[in-house]
């Protein structure tokens, strides 16, 4: 079960800090480009990662894998669900491949 699926806002969620016990304040911080919800400690400023944030940047630290059929005369890539919820893609999402090398495309949204 997630934060999310509790109903219960991350913000108004209490921890004690795992290393020193003091309170944790919600926050927000930057982390590999990614906005990150955290509860930091008061205290000694160790953060704990939101478990859906956390989630995030394990999959941009693995990669995710997607694949690519055919359907009709066009080439489809399908994307996870958990990829597609994050970033709010739809059916009528237009994106931008772009070229990076012979062996890397980036999808620009």
């Amino acid at each position: 079960m997630t934060v999310k699926d509790t109903g219960m806002d991350w913000e108004k969620m209490r921890f004690k800090c795992l290393e020193c016990g003091s309170e944790t304040k919600p926050t927000k911080i930057s982390r590999e480009g990614f906005v990150i919800r955290v509860w930091k400690c008061t205290k000694c400023n160790f953060a704990i990662t939101h478990p859906e944030d956390a989630e995030r940047l394990l999959l941009k630290e693995r990669g995710v894998k997607a694949t690519v059929g055919k359907v009709g005369n066009q080439t489809v890539i399908r994307i996870p669900a958990a990829v597609r919820e994050y970033y709010h893609l739809d059916k009528l999402k237009e994106i931008l491949l772009k070229p990076v090398n012979d062996k890397e495309l980036m999808i620009e949204l």
